[in-house]
């Protein structure tokens, strides 16, 4: 019986062939596709979304200051011993200036969290546990230019890769459990000004190779 009930349950909401491979979230908010173990209407139907109606025009998701798009994630994100791969699709508003989150993956506070920064000339990676840097490193980006950013981190073993951008690897010690994720912010805090095109999370640490095929 439960594996008839399986089946049925493919047959009425298939894996869409857009969804990147493996990937257990993939939200295409420039294409205006959803994908979360299932599809969605829209990113507003994630669990324990808490931020609104999203702002969202023909590139994708608009990161202006004013607001944090938080969900939940109890199905995403597991073992720090598996990890996990992050990747955000991106392009900054001419102009834009400081410091600002991509995405932050976090417990609740800065001291457990999986992020991604730009400084508008690099991407940079902040994974903390216990209030304790881990795994911090910076990969230059063409200045407001659109470009793509893959976090993969697991126990022993982070990387960086960006778009026109060299890789950057280190060995940080396991990465936090976590259960929230942020997109554009940290509670308004240290805000992305641009577009988020295409936001992506996969259960462990890609290989190179295959980072390298997305980028």
């Amino acid at each position: 019986m439960r594996l008839a009930l399986s089946a049925d349950a493919l047959r009425h909401n298939p894996r869409p062939r857009w969804v990147l491979a493996g990937a257990a979230l993939d939200l295409d908010f420039e294409a205006g596709r959803y994908w979360a173990g299932s599809s969605l209407n829209g990113p507003e139907d994630l669990p324990g979304w808490t931020a609104g109606a999203p702002l969202i025009n023909g590139d994708g998701l608009v990161c202006n200051g004013a607001t944090a798009w938080r969900a939940a994630l109890p199905a995403w994100v597991r073992s720090p011993d598996e990890g996990l791969t992050i990747r955000a699709d991106v392009t900054e508003t001419p102009g834009a200036q400081g410091v600002g989150y991509l995405v932050i993956l976090h417990g609740g506070s800065l001291a457990d969290r999986i992020a991604m920064l730009t400084t508008r000339a690099a991407v940079s990676t902040r994974v903390t546990r216990d209030g304790s840097e881990t795994f911090t490193t910076a990969s230059a980006v063409n200045t407001y230019a659109r470009y793509s950013a893959i976090l993969g981190v697991k126990t022993g073993e982070g990387s960086l890769a960006v778009t026109g951008g060299s890789a950057a690897a280190g060995t940080p010690v396991a990465p936090p459990y976590l259960g929230l994720f942020e997109i554009g912010s940290f509670n308004a805090s240290l805000p992305l000004n641009g577009v988020i095109h295409r936001l992506t999370l996969w259960h462990g640490r890609l290989s190179d190779s295959l980072v390298g095929s997305l980028l």
